[in-house]
């Protein structure tokens, strides 16, 4: 794992974990956080082409896939876009693999612990989606070392 993006995706989940208490609080994160995401997500993606990563296409189509599933409820939820563009961001940080093990993460933390807590216990219909993203990313960044999840590591 590079330096800069460890420092990177730790910035990132700092981002997740605030706006994961502004969507528990207000059912939706500010607004802000999405042009943050959209630029870590750019950013990253620009990186990656200019060290000509060939994986960079592999990561474009899973957040492509994604984003079309998410928006359709292919995958059993509808997401908000904001939901995707947090999403994205990751994707494009992690190496390919790395990023469908994170979106399994965060799926598993989603339908396990947020979906229990917030339907069966509190028996609402809507909860908050941003708290298994930033769990999901922090996770990831404890598994990094192990798992060589970020670029320059392994796939």
């Amino acid at each position: 794992m590079t330096d800069y993006f460890l420092v990177i995706a730790i910035f990132l989940t700092g981002t997740y974990a605030v706006a994961a208490v502004d969507d528990i609080w207000h059912m939706k994160a500010s607004r802000s956080f999405l042009y943050v995401w959209m630029a870590i997500g750019a950013t990253a993606a620009l990186w990656r082409h200019l060290q000509g990563d060939g994986s960079l296409v592999a990561s474009a189509a899973i957040v492509v896939l994604l984003g079309l599933a998410c928006r359709t409820g292919v995958l059993g939820m509808t997401l908000a876009w904001g939901d995707i563009i947090a999403l994205a961001a990751a994707i494009l940080l992690l190496a390919p693999m790395s990023g469908l093990v994170f979106l399994a993460l965060v799926a598993a933390l989603d339908r396990v612990v947020l979906r229990t807590f917030y339907g069966v216990l509190l028996r609402r219909s809507a909860y908050p989606f941003m708290p298994a993203v930033a769990a999901g990313m922090a996770l990831s960044l404890l598994l990094a070392p192990y798992t060589g999840a970020f670029l320059g590591g392994l796939p």
